[in-house]
């Protein structure tokens, strides 16, 4: 059996980027414990490469990934494609460098956008994209977790570009100041940040103040109220 964390832990998590790479995983097949994201996928190749049989994954499960249900392919091509280390797949859009190494900028306006730090910092912008959109900034894990605290006020608001704000900051300034624009679609900073699929970091079909809410677990003071 995998263990699920709380909704409230698991914004702990995202709070401090936390990944599958510390968490303790079961393997579906086999039930071996204790393991970690890269030692369930080598785990899973050299055991169960071939494995078929619908499971459902220990991190989607874990981390209350909506929509965890039982997988309809292979298990270790769904690790691969959702849970491995992202940044390799990405490459900057206006150099094209894949992968790249340092930090990674973000668009939060535009669709698929995403910078190498070099880039960034040398204003070098395709036509498609506009100087003053807000860009989130995707540190590595390693830089990240080397800051002693690790830093809690790292988002930036996609709306209007306020950054440093923390996870429930990020959600009370959206509720005070961006209520009125749900037909404005933009990413989210906290799933760029938490490294979410690739695929699953691209302009929300929902506001951002309901993606927060359905999908993080933050709720505005009334909400909690309401709820508790």
């Amino acid at each position: 059996m995998q263990s699920v964390i709380s909704r409230e832990d698991f914004f702990k998590s995202t709070q401090s980027a936390v990944t599958a790479d510390e968490a303790r995983l079961c393997c579906p097949f086999c039930g071996e414990r204790e393991l970690n994201l890269a030692t369930l996928l080598q785990h899973s190749q050299q055991n169960h490469a071939e494995q078929d049989e619908s499971v459902r994954c220990p991190v989607c499960v874990t981390y209350n990934v909506p929509g965890n249900s039982l997988l309809d392919g292979l298990f270790l091509e769904h690790l691969r494609n959702e849970h491995c280390e992202l940044d390799e797949g990405i490459s900057c859009t206006t150099c094209q460098k894949k992968p790249f190494a340092g930090n990674r900028y973000a668009c939060l306006v535009c669709h698929n956008y995403d910078l190498c730090e070099e880039c960034h910092t040398g204003k070098r912008f395709s036509k498609h994209h506009l100087p003053y959109h807000p860009m989130q900034q995707i540190m590595l894990k390693e830089a990240y977790a080397a800051q002693n605290p690790p830093p809690e006020s790292i988002f930036r608001c996609p709306y209007c570009g306020d950054g440093e704000l923390s996870a429930s900051g990020l959600r009370d300034h959206c509720q005070e100041l961006h209520q009125n624009c749900p037909g404005i679609r933009v990413r989210c900073s906290i799933c760029g940040v938490c490294r979410v699929p690739y695929k699953n970091f691209t302009l929300l079909k929902s506001s951002l103040l309901d993606h927060l809410r359905d999908y993080h677990g933050l709720k505005g003071t009334e909400e909690a109220q309401n709820s508790g």
